[in-house]
């Protein structure tokens, strides 16, 4: 009987640490987002900052509105946004959804491993407004871009380089 007891309390506490998150996501300051069960990694851009671009005849611009979905267990990687097409270039709706080799996605991989829970939470001005969604079988964790984390619009955080070096080599394999 005491050994059930024992049981529950810890199922009850292991429940309630990290706001309810499960040992599957990163939440402490330094560690890699990409734990042993994340087996999706989806980074957006909700625009703004500085920049823009230019806009084609038929209103789509570039607005800085992407994203990026890499898939770990079926070797994929998915867009989502605008692209420059023509000559002069102009912006398109553009979406795509490539196969990975095995070198592609072990640099998408280390890109990953790369992103880290940031501590951080000042402000910055005039970037565009990301985030960085990990999913499990069972769960998803979305972590805010640490650029803007005084806002404190997520529960957790990671850092603007290592997102800029994932947004980098996500674009170096997806349009």
């Amino acid at each position: 009987m005491r050994r059930g007891g024992i049981w529950v309390l810890t199922a009850l506490v292991g429940g309630c640490g990290g706001g309810g998150l499960s040992s599957e996501f990163a939440t402490s300051p330094d560690a890699s987002v990409l734990t042993p069960a994340i087996k999706k990694v989806t980074l957006t851009s909700e625009g703004g900052g500085l920049g823009g671009g230019p806009c084609s005849a038929s209103g789509v611009c570039l607005t800085g509105v992407w994203s990026y979905t890499l898939s770990l267990d079926t070797k994929r990687l998915a867009f989502t946004g605008s692209t420059l097409q023509g000559d002069p270039p102009m912006p398109v709706a553009a979406m795509a959804d490539v196969s990975l080799t095995d070198p592609e996605l072990q640099t998408l991989i280390a890109a990953t491993r790369a992103v880290t829970v940031s501590a951080r939470r000042e402000c910055g001005a005039d970037a565009p407004t990301r985030e960085l969604r990990v999913e499990s079988a069972t769960n998803a964790l979305t972590y805010g871009d640490d650029f803007y984390a005084c806002l404190m619009d997520h529960d957790h955080f990671v850092t603007f380089e290592g997102l800029n070096s994932l947004q980098t080599a996500f674009a170096g394999i997806s349009p």
